[in-house]
């Protein structure tokens, strides 16, 4: 019975979703764990659920559920029975006839049938039917009910399913709701008293991050905003993603402070709620609306507090202990919007007075004043930095903006002096489209020279396509400090564009001008810079500059850059490609942790991507996802549409891994695309690779040589150290017949390999050796030397490459004929693959297993061969370190299949084990 059959006609495909990664993550959890039987999600209004709700919807077809749906509206609340109709409208007339008969012609009464000798249905027997009906559909495939609003669903339907789902016993039928509720309120129908503990799950869906509400306004309606609107739509929607596309189809604009000014039709509506409340009344929610954390403290400086009992009153405004609210932002939206520009300004003058912090004192300075202020632009400025030392540039760069717009006209110097921090401090936040606006501005006012430079730096740190822009940075900043900084800047955009060996000249001069102005943070800069375009370039030397570089950064505690770009995020770019993941991880989630101390969201962005390339080099596939799919919702936040591509590109490998193929194939040559727009041709290295991996799995070797071939093409007369697409490059090249250019290849791979003392090119060279000989019929000759790169394998932490490996090692035994030896090494790599996630190449190994023969797969209380072999050895008492050996896999596969072995056979103890294997 095909599932797609039973979905209602009115359920369209899910748009993407926005923002809501964890959300999806327990989606898919629910609908896989074997345990679960109700998941239902809950939140406001407008929030998303119906969003998310249609996903999983499409999750559980794509999965092979018979799907059971209704989405009850108000109106049909009231109308008996009415939800279980649409639930069962879909099931075929022979699924019915399998039950007895009173129960057929309950349903069919139920349902509005004709039946002659239909009984009296009273709830319980509807119940039985409906539990039956279910249960007949579950033999087949599993069922899901999916219920769309299940606050408007009809007592007597609500009565029925609750009762059938209490009663199904064992039978895979599951309940996918959405409800409007509030937290921890309890569910319709006695939910939670009919399903209690871990059957039922309840995932509450809050608003959506800044840069969730950017992305779906530009995805949804086609609205790109600047920074400063995308963040007023933020605050004044409250993260909900339905005001927050009413605003957007609306129009929006925003008043010198940021505050957003409400759409004329919407500033209406409000209005009329508004214009009830006396003037005295109206004009005191100015200031509730202006302040940050409106207390009664504060307003009764102001003398305003007994103007605001009226608003409490009538429901405008709303007290919390000492603290006075809007119920909803839109409300303090209209009341400011309502006042004219003039009393906006006199009212932050009052506030600046009355309040406390100084900051927010600073802030309100700053929206009162008229240009030229100089005092204003001061005060700003000091604040900026102290919102720096904070480590908040974000509000640092806002703070700096509002000082340049205020500083007199005749002070030119000190314009550009403000210009060039707000520019570093917007590039240090990720505010791409700021950066360049200042840069554009600094070209037209400023004469060429240092101060010039040191805005046209900032535009560096963001993304390609800056070089001329640099080059010309560096020539007017001479033998300065933001010379230095401005020769970095410029290799950063070598680097880019591929050309590490110009990097590495650039950057060896920034060292030398560096040392000569006896600045060490700068020194420690240049130095972190240089020895990554070393590395880059495969000249391993440059970790001694990367390791001089920390320790000068230890001296001094801190450096005059950005939480990224330090040496420690270089040490664990050398150790990811030098095959440790693990240890580069632990250096990675170190700056991942201090960007998000210190609010530097470029750089956390940074670090996460380099984090989902280490877990998918350690074989955790879904950790790499997870990370990758939080990095993307931050790229909106930032606008940082660079960032976008160079994600997409080890998502692709990812989900090649994973056996998506397609949409492998779509992520790569998305990222392809954008990264060669850019003129990028790092980043593009690897979602190249991805295509060759994709292309590899799919079968097509021409198609992944071709990709290798380009790759290479960026190397001539050398191996690039950090790439990984050789292996499967080496793969292609003998699925194609092309044996001598592999075997050529290997060499010259294993000759790179000795040079850089990296074992992954040994043991790829002897792998892609091993499959030459094999395809070529020497099966000895492939042994030998496939025996040679599983040890090799001990020297590095690549659990995926092993498992490929041990696949080709089962596959040359297997046409040996030595089907004991092949098993035992095709299960452990099967082991192995399936631990990782890595599907694509599990399905291979499974496919190997089945020409070597023997027994059928096993049942869900039968072990598997690989599983079989396990309990055995610990039953003769081996560790788990020596089991692992003997299988040729990690100790945490063992750790793992134990733990499935123990289920499976409903064991706890080794010493349970040994006893029924005697």
């Amino acid at each position: 019975m095909s599932g797609a059959s039973h979905v209602m006609a009115t359920l369209s495909p899910s748009a993407e979703i926005v923002g809501r990664v964890t959300e999806l993550t327990a989606v898919e959890a629910f609908l896989v764990d074997a345990t679960a039987r109700a998941l239902v999600l809950e939140g406001e209004a407008g929030i998303g659920k119906t969003t998310l709700w249609r996903a999983g919807v499409e999750a559980a077809r794509d999965r092979g559920y018979t799907l059971l749906a209704a989405q009850p509206a108000a109106v049909e609340a009231e109308l008996a029975l009415a939800g279980l109709r649409d639930l069962l409208r879909d099931v075929p007339p022979d699924v019915q006839a399998r039950l007895p008969r009173v129960q057929q012609s309950a349903l069919a009464a139920a349902l509005g049938r004709d039946v002659a000798d239909a009984p009296d249905v009273d709830g319980g027997l509807l119940g039985v039917a409906t539990a039956g009906l279910l249960s007949v559909l579950a033999q087949e495939q599993p069922v899901l009910l999916a219920i769309d609003d299940l606050q408007w669903l009809d007592d007597a339907s609500g009565a029925v399913a609750v009762y059938a789902l209490r009663r199904l016993g064992d039978a895979n039928v599951r309940l996918f709701a959405s409800c409007r509720s509030g937290p921890d309120a309890p569910l319709p129908f006695a939910l939670q008293q009919a399903l209690p503990g871990p059957a039922l799950a309840r995932v509450r869906l809050g608003p959506l991050s800044e840069g969730a509400i950017r992305r779906l306004l530009r995805l949804r309606e086609g609205i790109s905003l600047t920074r400063l609107e995308s963040h007023a739509v933020y605050v004044a929607s409250q993260g909900n993603p339905f005001f927050a596309l009413e605003l957007g189809r609306a129009g929006i604009s925003t008043d010198a402070s940021g505050a957003i000014l409400l759409p004329q039709g919407l500033q209406g509506l409000v209005d009329a709620r508004l214009g009830e409340l006396p003037a005295r009344t109206r004009d005191a929610l100015l200031f509730v609306a202006a302040l940050s954390s409106p207390t009664l403290g504060v307003l009764g400086k102001l003398g305003v507090e007994e103007d605001l009992e009226t608003a409490l009153a009538a429901g405008v405004l709303e007290l919390y202990g000492a603290r006075v609210r809007f119920p909803h932002p839109l409300v303090s939206s209209a009341a400011w919007a309502a006042a004219d520009e003039h009393r906006r300004r006199e009212v932050h003058r009052l506030l600046a007075d009355a309040v406390e912090d100084d900051e927010e004192r600073v802030r309100h300075l700053a929206a009162a004043a008229e240009p030229p202020d100089r005092r204003v632009s001061e005060l700003l400025a000091s604040a900026a930095a102290a919102a720096r030392r904070k480590g908040a540039p974000s509000a640092a760069a806002d703070l700096l903006s509002r000082a340049r717009e205020l500083v007199p006209s005749t002070s030119r110097d000190r314009w550009a002096e403000l210009s060039a921090q707000a520019a570093e401090a917007h590039a240090q936040a990720g505010h791409w489209d700021s950066v360049l606006e200042l840069v554009e501005e600094a070209q037209e006012r400023l004469p060429a020279g240092a101060a010039r430079a040191a805005i046209l730096v900032a535009a560096g740190e963001m993304r390609p396509g800056q070089e001329e822009l640099l080059t010309r940075a560096v020539a007017e900043a001479g033998e300065t400090a933001v010379g230095v900084h401005a020769r970095i800047a410029l290799s950063e955009q070598q680097g880019f564009g591929g050309r590490w060996r110009d990097g590495v000249q650039v950057t060896g001069e920034a060292v030398r001008l560096a040392r000569q102005l006896g600045d060490p943070g700068l020194l420690a800069v240049a130095l972190t810079w240089f020895g990554g375009h070393k590395l880059l370039d495969s000249q391993l030397d440059g970790r001694r500059d990367i390791d001089e570089a920390a320790a000068i950064a230890r001296d001094l505690r801190s450096l005059p850059t950005t939480v990224f770009q330090t040496p420690q995020t270089w040490q664990g770019v050398s150790l990811l490609f030098g095959d440790d993941p693990h240890g580069a991880l632990a250096f990675f989630e170190g700056r991942l942790a201090a960007a998000r101390e210190r609010g530097d969201d470029l750089s956390a962005f940074q670090s996460m991507q380099l984090i989902v390339l280490a877990h998918a080099r350690a074989g955790e596939l879904g950790c790499a996802t997870l990370v990758g799919r939080q990095a993307l919702e931050l790229v909106d936040v930032l606008g940082y549409e660079y960032g976008r591509p160079v994600l997409l590109g080890a998502l692709a490998t990812v989900a090649a891994y994973e056996g998506d193929l397609e949409h492998a194939r779509l992520l790569a040559a998305e990222a392809v695309a954008g990264l060669s727009a850019f003129g990028d041709r790092l980043w593009s290295t690897f979602a190249l690779g991805a295509l060759a991996l994709t292309e590899l799995c799919a079968g097509d070797a021409r198609a992944a040589c071709a990709h290798a071939r380009e790759i290479g093409d960026r190397f001539p007369g050398q191996e690039c150290w950090w790439s990984f697409h050789q292996g499967d490059e080496l793969e292609a090249l003998v699925l194609a017949g092309e044996h001598e250019q592999a075997l050529a290849r290997a060499e010259a791979l294993r000759a790179a390999g000795a040079e850089l003392a990296l074992p992954r090119f040994l043991v790829w060279a002897n792998r892609g050796e091993g499959l030459v000989r094999a395809a070529e019929g020497d099966l000895a000759a492939a042994e030998a030397v496939l025996g040679t790169a599983i040890a090799g394998h001990e020297q590095f932490g690549l659990p995926l490459e092993r498992g490929r490996t041990l696949l080709a090692y089962g596959h040359v035994l297997r046409r040996e004929k030595r089907r004991r030896e092949a098993r035992s090494v095709l299960e452990g790599a099967l082991a192995e693959l399936e631990r990782i996630g890595s599907r694509h190449f599990a399905r291979a190994a499974q496919e190997e297993l089945q020409h070597v023969g023997g027994r059928a797969p096993a049942g869900e209380h039968e072990l598997t061969g690989a599983e079989e072999r396990v309990a055995r050895l610990v039953a003769q008492g081996h560790s788990n370190r020596e089991v692992a050996a003997q299988l040729f896999v990690e100790v945490s596969t063992v750790e793992a299949t134990l733990t499935h072995i123990y289920r499976k056979l409903g064991l706890s103890s080794r010493s349970q084990l040994a006893h029924m294997f005697r």
